[in-house]
């Protein structure tokens, strides 16, 4: 539904002094590129995640390196063609990209940054050289890295009651010290099961810090229920916040 205005945006702006000469976008918006190449213009293909886990999907898919494997197998296979050694189980890497049509995308996904003209990654090339390098091989295409990024968003003056956890998080960590807060979150379209929930609140709470974790599960209720049971908001106390709204 966003091709139309997009097209449109774009074709408005023909006539500036600066008129638009590429278009960077995320890697899950695979239909940008065909409103590039309609527009004549560059696409950058902006991957959130960075170099070392990009290219290991990449590989892991390529080689299809679980086909034929039961979803419960927790033997570990090995990823080919990676800069070092990394083994991971079919039980330990389901993925998060799950559902009817999700696979389907996923390839379209891959098809289309194949075609973009470079990508952009979501890391600094001093944090990882050696797979920024490996990626660049893999794909045959410039990769940037411009990161890490993060929304950084200003409170408004009279909050609603929308921004009720906006505000609760703001005040919450106007009590904390600079540069102590741990920010967990793995994105919008991230549902965990409860095993690996269970698994990061427990190591959260291990760490003695303060943190802020963005719960997003593939079963609220399931989840809730754990909270409850497990006693976890209890002993964290004023240390941390789970965001689950």
């Amino acid at each position: 539904m966003l091709r139309g205005p997009l097209v449109a945006l774009l074709r408005d702006r023909e006539g500036d002094a600066l008129p638009p000469s590429c278009v960077v976008s995320d890697a899950c918006h695979p239909w940008t590129g065909g409103v590039a190449r309609e527009l004549s213009v560059l696409r950058f293909s902006f991957d959130g995640f960075y170099a070392f886990s990009s290219l290991c999907m990449r590989k892991m898919n390529l080689h299809r390196i679980f086909e034929g494997i039961d979803d419960d197998d927790t033997r570990p296979v090995c990823v080919p063609a990676f800069p070092i050694d990394v083994e991971i189980s079919r039980k330990r890497s389901l993925g998060n990209f799950t559902g009817p049509g999700m696979k389907e995308f996923g390839e379209e996904i891959m098809a289309e940054s194949e075609r973009a003209n470079g990508l952009v990654v979501n890391s600094f090339a001093e944090m990882e050289p050696m797979f920024i390098d490996a990626y660049e091989a893999a794909l045959g295409m410039k990769v940037w890295s411009f990161g890490p990024l993060f929304l950084a968003p200003t409170m408004p003056l009279a909050a609603t009651a929308e921004d009720a956890n906006a505000v609760r998080c703001v005040s919450w960590l106007e009590s904390k010290k600079p540069r102590t807060v741990v920010f967990v979150s793995f994105g919008s379209l991230v549902r965990s099961s409860l095993p690996q929930l269970v698994e990061i609140g427990h190591d959260l709470e291990a760490t003695k810090r303060p943190f802020i974790w963005v719960v997003k599960p593939r079963n609220l209720t399931e989840f809730e229920q754990w909270l409850f049971e497990d006693g976890f908001e209890s002993r964290v106390g004023e240390t941390g916040l789970a965001i689950r709204d």
